[in-house]
């Protein structure tokens, strides 16, 4: 009870709370008549996006190079860990190496 007052009240968790039931469903295309205001200003300009879309086909095989910026980022962090330990592996080694040539005699 006191958890779901304190959800009611805080921001964070504010819903909006409808007295009925919302079916959603599209107003417009989807079988249904398109918006007239939306459907003249695209009409009046398919020619531009008619050319502004095959521009961008044109480009699509460059677009599919983009890479997924997160999906370096963990690729970039997993190089510089194995370049860490392998750094690290290499300093140790001399280490031993110059360690054992000082105490050899």
């Amino acid at each position: 009870m006191l958890k779901h007052f304190y959800r009611f009240l805080n921001p964070r968790f504010q819903n909006l709370t409808l007295e009925y039931k919302v079916e959603f469903k599209p107003r417009y295309g989807f079988g249904k008549p398109p918006h007239d205001a939306l459907f003249q200003i695209i009409d009046a300009n398919r020619a531009q996006y008619k050319k502004l879309i095959l521009k961008a086909l044109l480009l699509k095989e460059f677009i599919w190079t983009i890479k997924d910026s997160e999906r370096e980022r963990e690729r970039e962090r997993e190089r510089e860990r194995i370049f860490k330990s392998n750094l690290e592996q290499r300093i140790f080694t001399r280490i031993r190496y110059c360690r054992d040539l000082y105490f050899a005699n």
